[in-house]
């Protein structure tokens, strides 16, 4: 491939893990003239190929169109960080990439031209969502997060100005005026808090209430609105709190002028977070556990208040007397 000097559009689906990812990722930093890169790689990626798959990216000065797709999520390379994108660059995709926090190089000064971008981070800040707001081309948003500040406002002065698709992990209330080009909105709404360990970094999903009382989102002031999916998280609430909720998002999209699509999804932390082995502790004294592996001893002697827990267990591989093994240790800590 190093031959290739003047290839300017490179697309590759799939390609296999092992050496000949390690030997690709090397490869791609001769291609200098590239404007578009798209790779959907099939296995995992450590992280020494990652950082050298970085190290490519940066020797690609003229790149305009970058997508990356992963089997599943996996945490960010440092290398990110040093990463300054061309200006020039109009889409980004790297969904399964997961930042710790949004990239410092995400604002308009690096990104002027952006228009597309699919990027995660465990935890999104207001400043960071201000920051997406500013992207003055931007079109298509998808924000994959764990944890972010609920109830970010969007009014007339607030960005999004060309945003016609948004796909959030979070909750917006948009004012009237807000993201007048607004056409597809998917976004999740937390019923009742609870807190996640991932990657051994605990985090609380706060309810949606406690941002938003009313569950009023402004959802009549995108006057472009044609379709709306939402995602309802119901870890640890009661199906009352739930229906309630659901009975005012078809009350607010049944009210807009234009009368979008609207679609309703019922989840739970583990659907929410599949790729992830998760501790979470719900507020309302309930425990979900997902285990992978399965551990020597499950970790439930420090929820004092403890009265309900459901253990997702993936038992591939293990033998039965572990299981049963198990099965007598959770009677023993109960």
């Amino acid at each position: 491939m190093g031959n290739l000097v003047y290839l300017e559009e490179l697309c590759l689906d799939p390609v296999a893990g092992g050496s000949e990812t390690d030997d690709l990722v090397v490869q791609l930093a001769k291609l200098t003239r590239l404007r578009v890169l798209h790779i959907k790689f099939a296995g995992e990626m450590e992280e020494s190929s990652q950082n050298a798959l970085v190290n490519s990216i940066c020797c690609l000065e003229k790149i305009q169109d970058l997508k990356l797709n992963f089997p599943k999520d996996m945490k960010a390379s440092a290398a990110w960080q040093q990463w300054v994108p061309p200006r020039q660059l109009w889409r980004l995709l790297i969904p399964e990439i997961r930042f710790p926090c949004l990239p410092s190089w995400i604002c308009p000064s690096r990104l002027p031209r952006i228009s597309n971008l699919a990027v995660g981070a465990l935890v999104v800040q207001e400043q960071d969502l201000e920051n997406l707001a500013r992207l003055p081309e931007l079109c298509y948003l998808r924000l994959i997060c764990l944890s972010t500040h609920q109830g970010y406002t969007v009014d007339a002065t607030g960005g999004f100005k060309k945003l016609r698709v948004c796909r959030l992990g979070t909750t917006f209330k948009f004012l009237q005026g807000a993201t007048p080009s607004l056409e597809v909105l998917h976004f999740y709404v937390t019923v009742a808090g609870y807190c996640c360990t991932f990657d051994g970094m605990e985090q609380e999903i706060s309810p949606i209430k406690d941002a938003i009382g009313d569950l009023d989102f402004g959802l009549g002031n995108l006057l472009s609105l044609e379709r709306v999916t939402i995602w309802v998280d119901c870890e640890g609430a009661h199906r009352a709190d739930v229906e309630d909720a659901e009975a005012v998002l078809r009350c607010a999209v049944k009210d807009h002028p234009k009368h979008p699509a609207l679609f309703i999804r019922r989840i739970s932390c583990r659907r929410r977070f599949p790729r992830h082995g998760a501790l979470v502790q719900g507020r309302r004294r309930r425990l979900c556990l997902i285990l992978t592996p399965l551990p020597s001893s499950p970790p439930v002697r420090s929820y004092q208040l403890l009265e309900k827990a459901t253990f997702h267990i993936n038992y591939l591989g293990v033998a039965l007397n572990h299981l049963v093994m198990f099965s007598v240790i959770l009677i023993t800590e109960k």
